[in-house]
């Protein structure tokens, strides 16, 4: 048999009975305020907090900000430092290549004056050979062409070839020297080379170690036409009749 539960109406009568006071004094049931239905719902409870609007901004910490900050100054000392030492390395290498090329030029100015003297004899050989192979027979040719062809080697392994100017070569004040004047009737061939009396040589760089020595024409005016010159244009006065 299953046990009785009191209903409100007995319960608001039991504990109207039991209260301190007038013993004679009720309660009625319709006094007694029920408490109101939650059907199974809590109120919120306003001390909690609540939950964060997804709109708002979001706060971030003084703390936090401040070591942003000081990261960033961190990386802008790195990259200016970076910076710093990329100038550095070019500056290097550019004091390093122009080292390079001065070292070069030194060694080739040293290495050319020692060679100096060497190639001046070897320039008055060759010029002696020369001389010698126009005035020697058949039977010493061969042996003066074989010594020019040994001297020719000499002067490559010293960096220096001989060089000849020929026949209507425009001169050449750096190159060649001019030993005498041929007249030419042709103005076009003014100042071109006519024949080489003596080479020259030259490094295999460019440089002049001597010009050669060559005649070249000059032009010169036909007497004829310098009277023609004269005369045009020129109207006799007549004190000259």
């Amino acid at each position: 048999m299953s046990e009785h539960l009191p209903t409100f109406d007995e319960s608001a009568r039991r504990a109207a009975t039991d209260l301190p006071g007038d013993a004679d004094a009720t309660i009625e049931p319709s006094e007694i305020v029920p408490p109101p239905a939650t059907d199974g719902v809590t109120a919120p409870d306003e001390s909690a907090p609540t939950a964060a609007d997804p709109d708002a901004p979001p706060q971030v910490l003084p703390s936090v900000v401040n070591e942003l900050e000081a990261v960033r100054n961190l990386l802008e000392g790195h990259s200016q430092r970076l910076d710093e030492l990329v100038r550095i390395g070019a500056r290097r290498e550019d004091l390093i290549g122009r080292l390079h090329e001065e070292n070069q030029r030194l060694r080739a100015g040293e290495i050319a004056q020692v060679q100096a003297p060497l190639i001046r004899e070897l320039i008055r050989t060759y010029d002696l050979v020369l001389q010698l192979l126009g005035e020697s027979g058949e039977d010493g040719e061969e042996d003066m062409a074989l010594v020019r062809r040994r001297l020719l080697d000499a002067f490559e392994q010293v960096g220096v070839r001989p060089v000849e100017a020929g026949d209507g070569e425009a001169f050449d004040h750096d190159r060649h020297l001019a030993l005498s004047a041929v007249p030419t009737a042709l103005e076009e061939e003014h100042m071109t080379v006519v024949a080489t009396s003596r080479p020259g040589f030259v490094r295999v760089e460019g440089d002049v170690v001597r010009p050669a020595e060559v005649q070249v024409r000059r032009y010169k005016r036909e007497p004829a036409d310098e009277a023609n010159e004269s005369d045009d244009g020129v109207e006799p006065t007549e004190g000259g009749r």
